[in-house]
């Protein structure tokens, strides 16, 4: 009986919240339910929920949920940091990325030319005739100090000829620098070469003759942003002759080369020669702005012997 009596309390309970909240919105009437206003009140007050049933309050209309201005700032403060933390990581891995592609960029220039010179200068050959048989000459030389130290770091752009053989041909091979400016400073490695036949009484002086009066439209180019290309020769005790410029004529040969290569890196490649526009200064800016590129210079060396070496 008890139980009874509280199910239908709570029903009746519920019963006259729910029309409660249907006449506090209009949507029902006296003729529909048969209470006032007034008589819901004490209705509602006759059912005190005394098996434990709590009875809801009325719907109010007016009553609404939102943020604080505090909250919002603290969301909005939130959301901030975490997007700089993104753009942060954004562009330190974007930066990542450019130096790898520099990187891989020069290393691929510098690979690939110090290929081609080392593949050519080991089957240098000495010949019987007083001819020019390997020779390296400075055509200009750009000096960059370094930022600790005192040994500045020079940087020639010599003319290399040397002599192969092949078969029954002299084969002429000569490497040069073409630069931007006219007085240097870096530019575009050409690679020369032509055949003759041995049986040419004066093949080794035409091949030298062409050579030194080619030009760079008409030799392939081997590499870009050249800023150093020299030879250092030594002697059978691994000794260097001391000499920048060296010309061997007669049939002996060093024992060894040095190849030494440097490449710029293409943004400061491209800066130094956006500072040339071809202007009466001869280059003046541009070099300056190269002197202090050091740190965008890369270097290859590698030491070659000379298999027909007498």
């Amino acid at each position: 009986m008890q139980n009874a009596e509280c199910r239908m309390q709570n029903a009746g309970g519920v019963f006259v919240y729910e029309y409660a909240e249907r006449l506090e919105r209009g949507s029902a009437t006296r003729s529909g339910f048969g209470f006032e206003r007034g008589q819901v009140n004490s209705a509602a007050r006759a059912f005190p929920g005394r098996c434990g049933s709590q009875t809801r309050a009325p719907w109010n209309a007016n009553s609404t949920l939102a943020f604080s201005l505090i909250e919002i700032l603290v969301a909005v403060s939130l959301l901030a940091v975490i997007m700089l933390g993104l753009l942060a990581m954004f562009y330190q891995t974007q930066r990542a990325m450019r130096m790898g592609s520099t990187q891989v960029d020069v290393l691929e220039t510098g690979r690939a030319a110090m290929q081609i010179l080392t593949d050519d200068l080991k089957q240098i050959v000495a010949s019987d005739a007083d001819f020019t048989k390997l020779q390296a000459t400075t055509a200009s030389m750009l000096v960059q100090p370094r930022y600790f130290g005192n040994d500045p770091q020079s940087n020639y752009l010599q003319e290399i000829f040397f002599l192969r053989r092949e078969n029954d041909n002299w084969i002429g091979t000569g490497y040069f620098v073409d630069p931007i400016t006219p007085n240097g400073g870096a530019g575009a490695l050409h690679r020369f070469t032509e055949a003759l036949p041995i049986s040419r009484s004066n093949a080794l002086a035409l091949l030298y003759k062409d050579f030194t009066s080619t030009i760079p439209t008409n030799t392939p180019q081997v590499a870009d942003r050249v800023i150093h290309l020299q030879l250092k020769a030594y002697d059978s005790s691994g000794t260097n002759i001391g000499l920048t410029d060296f010309t061997y004529i007669t049939s002996s040969l060093p024992a060894y080369i040095d190849v030494e290569l440097g490449v710029v890196e293409p943004k400061t490649y491209e800066r130094f020669r956006a500072k040339y526009p071809g202007l009466p200064d001869n280059g003046k800016v541009a070099l300056d702005y190269l002197t202090t590129q050091i740190d965008r210079v890369h270097l290859f060396r590698q030491r070659i012997p000379i298999r027909t070496v007498q």
